[in-house]
């Protein structure tokens, strides 16, 4: 069994990508599960076209993408993506970009559902000792851009009867305390270390390899 797991590269004037951090810590095997890895841009387009070109590289049956959430409280686990691009013109991606209000992909769903067993990833998380929790809003950034970009592929070519990831999800974490000290995230919020973060993602591929099993055995 194989898993992809991707991250993105810093953005936004930062050094770091506490999710590229994180990805990087992860084992070379979940679970019995050989894990990928990929590093994304952080602008629209490429960003999915690179996520999309990981998924027929690797082909695995298991995606996971990753990208950072400056202070979220833990890592989030989202339940939904939205067909729609929108940033405000002072906080454009790394391509210059600041789409607004534009649809991602025009004449699909307008929203698409995590395919991954999300309440179970929460759980297993927290079991691990990590802070977690559901999410219902992946933002209208590049990173929902890539969830909702693996989420329509999957649908596509299950449609057409091709292989597929049988799962496909997101996940944000926070940023890292290295971070926090530099001031690039403005105290008091909230931030992770990059041991714990990796343990979350981790336990998160864990239950989704687990699930996977079950539904084939």
């Amino acid at each position: 069994m194989r898993v992809l797991v991707t991250a993105f590269e810093p953005f936004g004037g930062q050094r770091v990508n506490a999710s590229r951090l994180a990805v990087e810590a992860l084992p070379d095997s979940v679970a019995g599960a050989s894990v990928e890895r990929a590093v994304l841009p952080c602008v629209f387009g490429a960003a999915a076209e690179a996520a999309l070109a990981a998924v027929a590289t690797v082909r695995p049956d298991v995606v996971v993408a990753c990208g950072e959430h400056r202070g979220a409280p833990g890592l989030a686990v989202e339940r939904v993506a939205l067909n729609l691009a929108s940033t405000p013109a002072d906080r454009p991606d790394n391509g210059g970009s600041a789409p607004e209000e534009r649809p991602l992909a025009p004449g699909a769903p307008g929203s698409l559902c995590a395919t991954l067993p999300a309440a179970d990833c929460v759980r297993a998380a927290q079991a691990a000792g990590v802070p977690a929790h559901l999410s219902c809003s992946a933002g209208l950034y590049v990173c929902n851009s890539v969830m909702y970009a693996l989420l329509l592929r999957q649908r596509e070519l299950l449609a057409a009867g091709m292989p597929a990831p049988a799962m496909a999800g997101f996940v944000h974490v926070p940023g890292t305390p290295a971070q926090a000290l530099r001031g690039i995230l403005a105290e008091p919020l909230p931030s992770m270390d990059t041991a714990l973060s990796a343990r979350g993602i981790g336990a998160v591929l864990t239950a989704c390899v687990d699930a996977l099993r079950r539904s084939r055995a």
